[in-house]
């Protein structure tokens, strides 16, 4: 980048024919140095982070990444960056004074013709090596491009290929799916309960399945969640459609993939015209609340869930240097006893897991700091919904609650060569917990195997308290039969990744790229050993592939029929 940058303003230099113009063009060339010399400590601190450059994306994101650059940002960083254009300065002071002969060889070399040919072979090159023979472009993409190029444009993959008009039956509502039967795995049906269940969902922020106790990691951070498993269904296979907090609220209260698009649901259209819910409870004589540990205006957060149904939202001014999730357990417990005549849906959205890893707890648990914090944060959560259950039984509420237990997605810890979420479909950041516990539908632990997607857990809510689901939805119950038989995924941080699961095999195909990645789960739980060469799996490759085809081709269309006026869908 400075090569092609050295090249244009020694063309504008040459072109200038004036003192006036010639010291125009100094200041600004100087000006982009300085400002790439200051970029550049920055970018290497965050990209030791999230594994990819600095980008505006990642300036105009949430709380908690700007609390995670703070974070990194220590002191000694915080000398680099009035030191690197220091340095810049004295070395090119110091090459004119000290080895002037020096200089105007490598001018005569740089600025010839034979310059220029070396230059655009190294960028070109580069390039190419970057965006097709490195696994993992994220180590070797241009950082100063990165951030440039994601000033402009809102991409979104391109789609090319014919696929079978059955393939988008995966993604159809409710209200044009096949009807299925459902059949609870429940001790007693819950309409024959003496009044309507309660409904808690806890959401652990940033917790997935890879790192707890209770799906057999070898970690001791999940005692109470084991605990309660006694009581209720675990679900082992449950998905994330993207590793991004805005698009798990959507899954999660309104039953829909979010958009193809770096920008969430909620960032665009947070009133999108889709029923939550907590919509279709408060309708049915549910009190509705969401009690979070912070501010909710990040991506229009606080307006997206008031307007799909809670009609009460708490939050605060969140101090992002100390844990607070375990003020949410007192907060629920208020919230439920201020109004014992009606039945209640709660969500308590923790926040503590989230990068930076949030808590009062300091054990030891592995040698990676980050792994350990996060791990020890994981288990304060554990500690906080144990509290919670047991607050439940010394109210008498146990037994007339549903206490859902629920991951937005997971975290990476560099297994793919990628730090915290959002930039890839990797299991360790889709894979999700749940469990739904009531001590009398479920007398003791019933375990399903069967594939399920986060935008399934409210229609499974809906089905257990035997109410229709709206049918705009994209979810099916996850007592349904046949189960699902694919989960979709999604990643737009950096690239456009896109991949899906079926039985035992993960797809996985990078638009921008041009990548295919193909994963036996069975065998390869860490998706280590990439199949997508493998001549043996080249039909199952294309089918997955135009699957995906026709979910980038539905999608971002059937979204745009609920948009509010002023929004339009974009190509």
């Amino acid at each position: 980048m400075l090569a092609i940058f050295a090249w244009l303003f020694h063309v504008l230099y040459s072109i200038a024919k004036s003192t006036l113009a010639r010291r125009g063009v100094n200041v600004v060339a100087w000006t982009l140095i300085a400002l790439w010399a200051i970029y550049t400590p920055i970018a290497i601190v965050i990209y030791s982070y999230v594994r990819f450059p600095l980008t505006y994306q990642l300036l105009t994101t949430s709380e908690s990444v700007h609390a995670s650059i703070a974070h990194a940002l220590t002191l000694g960083h915080l000398i680099d960056i009035p030191m690197m254009p220091l340095a810049v300065f004295v070395i090119a002071v110091s090459f004119k004074r000290l080895s002037a002969k020096v200089l105007r060889h490598m001018y005569r070399g740089f600025y010839s013709r034979a310059g220029i040919a070396l230059t655009i072979v190294y960028v070109a090159g580069g390039h190419a090596l970057a965006v097709r023979y490195i696994h993992y472009q994220a180590v070797a993409v241009n950082p100063e491009w990165a951030f440039v190029s994601s000033l402009f444009g809102r991409h979104r993959p391109i789609v090319s290929d014919a696929f079978p008009a059955a393939y988008a039956d995966d993604f159809l509502p409710a209200g044009r799916q096949v009807q299925l039967p459902v059949i609870a795995k429940t001790a007693v049906s819950a309409a024959s309960l003496h009044r309507p269940l309660n409904v808690i969902m806890v959401v652990m922020e940033s917790v997935g399945a890879r790192r707890l106790h209770l799906y057999g990691a070898a970690y001791d951070d999940s005692p109470e969640l084991s605990q309660l498993a006694h009581h209720g269904v675990l679900f082992n296979r449950i998905y994330a459609p993207e590793a991004y907090t805005s698009s798990a609220m959507v899954g999660l209260f309104c039953s829909i993939y979010n958009q193809h698009s770096w920008w969430t649901i909620p960032n665009e259209m947070p009133t999108i015209n889709v029923e939550g819910i907590a919509a279709v409870l408060h309708t049915h004589g549910y009190r509705t609340g969401f009690i979070h540990d912070g501010q909710l205006v990040f991506d229009n957060q606080g307006l997206f869930v008031r307007s799909h149904g809670f009609s009460q939202v708490i939050g605060r001014e969140r101090d992002y240097t100390a844990p607070h999730d375990q003020d949410l357990a007192p907060a629920a417990i208020n919230w439920i006893g201020a109004d014992s005549s009606r039945p209640f849906f709660l969500t308590l959205w923790t926040q503590d897991a989230h990068h930076p890893y949030l808590s009062a707890l300091q054990r030891s648990i592995v040698a990676d700091p980050d792994l350990n914090r996060y791990l020890n944060a994981v288990h304060s959560t554990d500690a906080l919904i144990g509290k919670l259950a047991r607050a439940l039984e010394e109210m008498k509420l146990a037994n007339d609650t549903l206490l859902v237990i629920t991951g937005d997605h997971g975290e990476a810890f560099g297994e793919h060569g990628q730090l915290v979420h959002g930039f890839t479909v990797y299991d360790e950041e889709m894979r999700v917990p749940l469990l739904i516990v009531n001590p009398q539908l479920f007398p003791r632990e019933v375990v399903v195997n069967s594939l399920g997607s986060q935008i399934d857990i409210a229609p499974t809510l809906l089905s257990l308290l035997r109410y229709p689901e709206p049918p705009q939805w994209q979810g099916r119950s996850l007592f349904a039969v046949p189960p699902r038989p694919r989960a979709y995924l999604f990643a737009s941080e950096g690239n456009f990744v896109l991949g899906l699961v079926e039985g035992d095999f993960k797809y996985i195909y990078n638009f921008n790229r041009n990548r295919a990645e193909l994963y036996d789960l069975a065998t390869d739980p860490y998706e280590r050993d990439d199949l997508s060469s493998d001549p043996q799996y080249a039909a199952m490759i294309k089918s997955d592939h135009l699957r995906l085809e026709a979910w980038v081709s539905f999608q971002n269309r059937f979204i745009a029929q609920f948009a509010p006026p002023s929004w339009s869908v974009r190509p």
